[in-house]
């Protein structure tokens, strides 16, 4: 049952599995019934679910909203903050502006493909949106002389 909601995602990627694994602990910690096994084995799609959980006890179906929410908060640890998306915008803007440099644009596109390798390999990613928000900020600063730097 719970390769069938693994299946349901594609492709199957590490929330997925998260999902997968939420379903299986669940389901046989809380010995879940035939009827409710059945059901989640039969839904062709995580878009239009069957409400399943509806045929699970108050109390389980607690317990499976909280594995839930325990891969979705994991899930949102390894996803790059919205900020650090911004930031690149913004650098890509300053690459393109002649009032800087050439020897400092390069150097600023550098520094972020390094840091940007650096993410990829980071388990918590939530620890960036500080850090990636004030990095646009300083960017902004330093590119005010840049034209239409004031609405980047």
């Amino acid at each position: 049952m719970a390769d069938h909601v693994l299946s349901l995602f594609s492709p199957p990627d590490s929330f997925s599995r998260e999902v997968r694994n939420a379903f299986a602990l669940r389901c046989n910690e809380d010995h879940w019934s035939e009827e409710m096994r059945l059901c989640v084995g039969s839904t062709a799609s995580v878009v239009e679910p069957k409400n399943c959980k509806q045929k699970l006890a108050a109390e389980q179906a607690a317990k499976l909203e909280l594995a839930l929410k325990a891969a979705e908060i994991r899930e949102s640890k390894r996803l790059i903050p919205a900020s650090c998306a911004r930031y690149e915008q913004v650098l890509a803007k300053a690459l393109a502006c002649d009032k800087i440099p050439q020897d400092v644009r390069d150097g600023l596109a550098k520094r972020f493909a390094d840091s940007k390798f650096g993410w990829a390999t980071m388990d918590d990613k939530s620890s960036l949106d500080p850090i990636c928000t004030a990095a646009v900020a300083a960017l902004k600063q330093a590119s005010l002389e840049c034209p239409g730097a004031a609405k980047w």
